[in-house]
Order: C-alpha cells, then sequence, then structure tokens
C-alpha cells in the first residue's frame, strides 16, 4: 500500500469512529454484554497485587474497559487511554470524569 493511500485509510478510519462516537455502545451492544464479567473477573485477580501499576487501553474507544477497571484503580495506579478517534477520548475522558471525580 502506497503511503498516501495508508494515511487515507486511517483518516476515514478516523473519521467514521469520530462521528459514531457519541452512539458507538447504543450500536454495538453485544460488545458490552458478553465482555463486562470476564473484565471483572480479571480485574478483581489484578485488584490483588497491592502495588502502582500502570493499565494501558489500546484502542480504548468510549472507554468501556477502563469503565469497568475504574472502580479497581488505587491511588497510586495510571490508566492510559489510547484511540485514533479524539472523539471517542473525548467522550471516554468525560465518563470517566462523572464516574470518578476524584482522578485525572
Amino acid at each position: 500500500m502506497h503511503s498516501a493511500d495508508h494515511q487515507l485509510v486511517i483518516r476515514v478510519n478516523e473519521l467514521f469512529h469520530d462521528i459514531e462516537g457519541a452512539d458507538y455502545a447504543n450500536i454495538h451492544p453485544e460488545i458490552f454484554d458478553r465482555e463486562k464479567q470476564r473484565w471483572i473477573r480479571l480485574l478483581k485477580y489484578i485488584n490483588k497485587k497491592n502495588i502502582g501499576r500502570t493499565f494501558v487501553d489500546l484502542g480504548a474507544g468510549t472507554g468501556f474497559v477502563g469503565e469497568q477497571l475504574l472502580p479497581y484503580l488505587q491511588s497510586d495506579d495510571t490508566l492510559i487511554c489510547t484511540d485514533v478517534s479524539e472523539k471517542m477520548l473525548t467522550i471516554c475522558a468525560q465518563k470517566f470524569n462523572q464516574l470518578r471525580p476524584d482522578i485525572n
């Protein structure tokens, strides 16, 4: 793939997710229904480790994984969310600020 083609694909992907961002969870409820319990089991296991941890969510979207993680975050933990869509990351940050205003 030529560089210009590659950049176009990345930009189209970004725009698609920017447009879909606000309604993503409503459009794809099957993702969230199936995955929630699996993430909760994993996070309960991870939470047994009482040290400062760094969590990285690649392709965070509107923050589903981070939302599951928030109740288990300790004061010395770090959560880093990344996504190709700035709009989705904005929604993610707003959601986290409502759920856990004590963190930034």
